[in-house]
């Protein structure tokens, strides 16, 4: 069973500011010498824009357990 969930406004703001949050946080490490973490940091990045283009959607796929 696959389920596809549209945000609305309030939730796309909620989610922007939790990458905004994260990538800040990813930016300080890898700004203190952790450049393990500038692939997730690219990453982020990527997501970032893609929520900001409006172009994201998520699909999750459940279980037969869950879906019960």
């Amino acid at each position: 069973m696959t389920a596809t969930t549209t945000l609305n406004f309030q939730q796309q703001l909620i989610v922007m500011e939790a990458m905004d949050e994260m990538a800040a946080h990813v930016r300080d490490r890898v700004a203190a010498g952790d450049t393990a973490m500038q692939d997730t940091l690219d990453e982020i990045e990527t997501v970032q824009a893609l929520i900001e283009a409006g172009t994201i959607q998520t699909t999750t796929t459940r279980t037969p357990k869950e879906a019960a």
